[in-house]
């Protein structure tokens, strides 16, 4: 049975911020490395052969798997640590939960990450000797100028890294929240969508901003989709992936509280 506590609903907001700032920079300078090093690769591969057989591939996914397999480690133990503490209970290894995670998500991340890089490589390369690429007026068709292409192309931009790094940090952050917060002997578990209360939520989000369900109930979250309408995405939690899609997830900063019914809240 769980003891009651006192929460401030703006202080564990600006808790999981603070955390989330620090852990997806942490990530963000790893695959910034990666996607550099690759790129160089990828250019010298392309200069050397005079075509793209994507031997790059390989190394590129092998460092991106170990990279986000000691995320996931990481930001797991952190926020489950914090969860647990807050509770005033016992800490311990959260190795199970890392599996789970990593079996259930990595691969899938690594593989959409790679395709995608390999695909945004073909269309530059296609383009290129199509004539449809012009920089200051002259089409960029030579082997070493598709290679600097290759080398500068968006998939390997720091931008990329910088939302990578966000979204994977938010999503593994809000399931660890969820799956800890069923561990914790709550009474009557109850989660509060939160928001960073500035104009740069969504503004479907700031309807959902306070909005409170029962621990397993499903956040519904009407969704904007083409043609100005909106769908109903039935969310676990803020960050679910799985279930509120890109739309509601990359570059999202909302967070969700978990407590007892008989919790005492403050702002």
């Amino acid at each position: 049975m769980a003891d009651k506590i006192r929460i401030s609903k703006r202080k564990d907001y600006n808790e999981q911020l603070r955390l989330y700032n620090s852990l997806s920079k942490n990530l963000n300078a790893k695959l910034k490395r990666l996607f550099a090093k690759t790129a160089r690769q990828a250019e010298q591969e392309y200069i050397a052969n005079q075509d793209m057989y994507y031997f790059f591939t390989e190394p590129f996914t092998d460092g991106l798997y170990k990279i986000l397999e000691s995320h996931y480690r990481l930001v797991i133990n952190t926020m489950a640590t914090r969860m647990v503490k807050m509770r005033r209970k016992q800490d311990e290894e959260y190795d199970a939960l890392v599996k789970t995670y990593v079996a259930d998500v990595l691969a899938g991340q690594v593989t959409n990450i790679s395709v995608t890089t390999e695909a945004q490589i073909k269309t530059i390369i296609t383009q290129a000797i199509a004539g449809k690429i012009i920089i200051d007026k002259i089409p960029q068709t030579s082997i070493f100028q598709i290679g600097r292409l290759i080398r500068k192309n968006k998939s390997f931009a720091p931008y990329r890294a910088r939302m990578i790094a966000r979204t994977e940090t938010h999503s593994t952050m809000n399931f660890t929240n969820f799956a800890i917060s069923g561990q914790l002997g709550l009474n009557n578990p109850v989660k509060q969508w939160n928001t960073a209360s500035d104009e740069r939520v969504r503004d479907w989000h700031k309807v959902m901003d306070n909005k409170k369900v029962g621990r397993d109930e499903y956040f519904k979250v009407l969704t904007p989709v083409a043609g100005g309408t909106f769908t109903e995405k039935r969310m676990l939690y803020t960050g679910d992936m799985l279930n509120g899609g890109p739309l509601n997830v990359i570059n999202c900063r909302c967070f969700t509280l978990y407590y007892d019914s008989e919790d005492e809240i403050i702002l």
